[in-house]
């Protein structure tokens, strides 16, 4: 009472950075922290996904930053182009939601705390990490994109193609094919 109702969709956002959290933990990350929302605002479908969207993003970014310390040469630098296209989703969900739901929301956006995986033990894990963060973003989006208004599908859209751009780079690092199958679909596990 006096919070918003547990939605089938705020519990879907709950699952999906969860999932993220704990595949990324199964990797070896023990997950003692928790993400929190706060807003005076009420929410909507749309800013839901695309508030849970910025938390997955964030989630990817802390991926990056315990993989870089692991990566050399090329797969460094590559990591590291990566990461800040990465970081200009984050900045970008943000101005999306900051001007179609108000500042309030958009400021409790910026103020995210995203749960930090543990280290992998050397290179190839940490391209499997990474590997593993960008098909979860990745299956996210797949799944929000067509759940959001006509007018707020490009940003995201464009986030799942260039989070598939990055999975098919890492994978071929790993000397995996770039695909999987004939459909980039993400992975929720």
């Amino acid at each position: 009472m006096g919070g918003p109702a547990l939605t089938r969709r705020r519990l879907v956002l709950g699952g999906a950075a969860g999932a993220l959290s704990l595949s990324l933990s199964a990797c070896g990350a023990p997950s003692d922290k928790t993400i929190e929302h706060e807003t005076k605002l009420e929410p909507t479908d749309d800013d839901e996904i695309l508030y849970g969207g910025a938390l997955v993003a964030e989630e990817v970014l802390a991926t990056y930053a315990v993989a870089l310390p692991h990566l050399r040469g090329t797969q460094r630098a590559l990591a590291e182009r990566l990461q800040a296209q990465d970081q200009e989703h984050v900045t970008r969900l943000d101005q999306q939601l900051g001007a179609q739901f108000g500042h309030l929301l958009g400021a409790a956006a910026r103020a995210r705390q995203p749960v930090s995986p543990t280290p992998p033990h050397d290179a190839d894990s940490a391209l499997a990490l990474l590997v593993q963060a960008e098909d979860l973003a990745i299956a996210y989006w797949i799944d929000s994109v067509p759940k959001l208004d006509r007018n707020l599908r490009s940003l995201p859209a464009a986030i799942a193609v260039n989070d598939a751009q990055h999975l098919a780079l890492w994978r071929a690092q790993l000397r995996l094919p770039a695909l999987s199958s004939a459909l980039v679909e993400g992975s929720t596990t």
